[in-house]
């Protein structure tokens, strides 16, 4: 929505959630804490969206609806992430990924979790911590056939590979990442993926680069 369309949307959510505060009706109620929050966010209000996201979720905990209070983590998460608040982030991705992994149908919420898990955990400088989130994103991603969040995972692998200095990983995961971004058209990845692999061609020389590239593709056709 375009930022007037923003403020249009909050004024509405502030209306109903104040009438419906009233009526007691419990499930406009919830539904109208999880709207203002994703506003709250999109306007840049992150100190808002997190209180009003934070109010919604014990609402959902008392009233005993697993389904929002997942919600309200899941989009709880993305806020803190913005406010650099990374260990509750990940606290919140992973309260949130608790309550639906053992459910079916459920593969692209918990990869995304677990992408936002491992995004927090990355910026705390928790590479490995991180590396073992963007992993079981990967695995879910791959299980469900969700090619956009496979390659978000593969790329993430890549850019943990890179912090831990582990090269031959980084030419593999972004060989691998570069064929989802060519099938999804997302140059501007594409870029990103081309950067990460000059950077280790340049720290390790070109002979051992070519060993790396040589071996993950050999890894890649046999997969």
């Amino acid at each position: 929505m375009k930022l007037g369309r923003n403020h249009e949307a909050l004024n509405a959510f502030r209306e109903a959630l104040r009438i419906n505060t009233k009526l007691k009706d419990t499930s406009m109620l919830l539904a109208l804490h999880l709207d203002l929050g994703e506003v709250y966010e999109a306007l840049g209000n992150l100190e808002e969206a997190e209180s009003v996201l934070r109010k919604g979720l014990t609402l959902a905990e008392r009233l005993g609806s697993e389904e929002m209070a997942c919600n309200m983590k899941m989009v709880l998460g993305g806020v803190l992430l913005g406010r650099a608040s990374y260990r509750e982030a990940r606290e919140a991705f992973d309260r949130a990924v608790a309550t639906v992994e053992e459910e079916e149908g459920q593969a692209e919420r918990v990869a995304l979790c677990r992408l936002g898990a491992g995004v927090a955990a990355l910026l705390e400088g928790e590479a490995d911590a991180a590396a073992g989130h963007f992993s079981e994103a990967l695995r879910v991603a791959t299980d469900g056939n969700l090619v956009r969040m496979q390659l978000a995972a593969l790329f993430n692998i890549c850019v943990c590979s890179r912090r831990r200095h582990s090269y031959e990983d980084v030419v593999y995961y972004a060989l691998a990442a570069r064929g989802f971004a060519d099938r999804l058209d997302r140059n501007d990845v594409v870029l990103h993926i081309d950067g990460l692999l000059e950077e280790v061609r340049v720290k390790v020389g070109n002979d051992l680069y070519d060993v790396y590239l040589s071996s993950a593709r050999e890894k890649l056709e046999g997969e």
